[in-house]
């Protein structure tokens, strides 16, 4: 007998769509203060919000790496008045002088997709590009939640997103926090940041119990306040490989495959030999150089070589036969 659709839903492990993500963290009173203002992509909403905040940022409700994403500014005259405005997507640009022929080209943009608008939170930046963080959240064993990564994304100098798949840089955070912040100042931030990952984490146990692993995507304003911009239920592990500091990537990785997140790579037969011939000889000590490489010898001289090693074949035997050296 089947369970009831309800219990499934709450069962699964991949939640897809970013606005009820969303307004599972806007319902929970821990996390909802950390959510910037998001609505359903509609004329009225992405107005309301660029009077409001002067930035928004537009985005498909389903979707990944960053695609589809853009920004939108509006520029006020020296009365203060709207007077045009900026869309950027990727690294295009084009200016609008009113809001219909802005709405036309987000209607482009969608493709009959729906989409999302977002309070346009101004990131820190480092060496004048922007940068957001990614917190990992994985279950243990016990099935508690623990952070087991951090690491920052540094946007590419010509794009508005940070996501490594749209040409953004992973990179160790502490440098990027202390360009802003002292080191004790750096050091408690990213405890706060671990608390919020743990915030987060409880408020999708409560709804969704089957989630084991979530990548909290953070921003950092110019107050230094953070924000949840975005929670993924899959994310992606590989990307802390980038990090000088391997036991972060370990940890992570081996926490997804016992998750069953990620599949192990076979090893063939020969190489697990190998594998084991070369622990063996750990475990005793012994250390066996590697031979240096051998310099390639040009074709001519190869063929020389084989004609001498032929032609002294030759005259050994001859010898031989002849009795010569016996």
């Amino acid at each position: 007998m089947k369970a009831p659709a309800a219990a499934r839903r709450k069962l699964r492990r991949l939640i897809m769509s970013k606005m009820a993500k969303t307004e599972l963290l806007l319902a929970d009173p821990e996390t909802s203060a950390y959510v910037p203002e998001t609505r359903p992509m509609t004329a009225e909403h992405v107005q309301t919000m660029l009077d409001r905040y002067g930035m928004v940022y537009v985005k498909p409700d389903v979707g990944t790496f960053g695609r589809g994403v853009a920004r939108v500014d509006l520029i006020r005259d020296s009365d203060g008045n709207p007077d045009s405005y900026v869309y950027r997507h990727e690294d295009k640009e084009k200016r609008f002088a009113d809001a219909d022929s802005l709405w036309n080209q987000l209607l482009q943009l969608a493709g009959g997709r729906k989409y999302l608008v977002q309070q346009g939170i101004e990131l820190l930046r480092y060496d004048g590009r922007r940068f957001d963080i990614r917190v990992m959240m994985q279950r243990d064993v016990r099935g508690q939640w623990a952070a087991t990564g951090m690491i920052a994304r540094l946007a590419h100098p010509a794009k508005i997103v940070t996501n490594y798949h749209s040409g953004g840089q992973p990179i160790e955070l502490e440098p990027l926090l202390e360009a802003n912040m002292s080191a004790d100042q750096t050091a408690e931030y990213i405890a706060g940041l671990e608390r919020i990952g743990h915030l987060t984490a409880s408020a999708f146990n409560r709804a969704y119990p089957g989630v084991n692993m979530l990548g909290l995507d953070i921003a950092v304003d110019s107050d230094r306040r953070p924000w949840i911009l975005e929670v993924n239920t899959n994310p992606d592990p590989y990307i802390f490989r980038e990090l000088k500091d391997r036991s972060v990537f370990r940890r992570v990785y081996r926490y997804a495959l016992r998750l069953g997140r990620i599949r192990k790579r076979r090893v063939s037969g020969v190489r697990k030999r190998r594998i084991g011939v070369l622990r063996k000889r750990r475990r005793l000590g012994v250390v066996r150089k590697r031979p240096g490489r051998i310099p390639q010898r040009r074709t001519g001289d190869r063929r020389r070589a084989v004609r001498r090693s032929r032609k002294g074949r030759r005259l050994s035997q001859r010898s031989r036969r002849k009795g010569i050296g016996a």
